[in-house]
């Protein structure tokens, strides 16, 4: 017979870190809009600036929506767990009276 072992505390830290991680990566994102690219002087430098904000941007959105469904998935998955956890106590209680 083989145990069955979910670490809930571990699949809510993963769900918590992808939820999270967005913030983190917006941070480069929000300083670079609250300078301005036009305070790097330099035109070329500034457009490069302004191109990398955009990039970043749009990476930021993708990892951000990528980490919004694995999150809601994993917060799906903990709580079908959870049931499954209380179901099969409650069978086992029931056949064991």
């Amino acid at each position: 017979m083989c145990d069955l072992y979910i670490d809930y505390d571990m699949l809510e830290r993963t769900r918590s870190n992808l939820t999270n991680i967005t913030e983190i990566l917006e941070s480069p994102t929000d300083e670079i809009s609250s300078w301005g690219t036009q305070s790097a002087g330099v035109e070329e430098l500034s457009n490069r600036l302004g191109e990398f904000d955009d990039e970043w941007d749009y990476g930021i959105g993708k990892i951000r929506e990528f980490a919004t469904n694995a999150g809601e998935m994993l917060a799906g998955l903990i709580q079908a767990w959870q049931q499954y956890d209380l179901d099969l106590a409650k069978a086992l209680r029931e056949n064991n009276q």
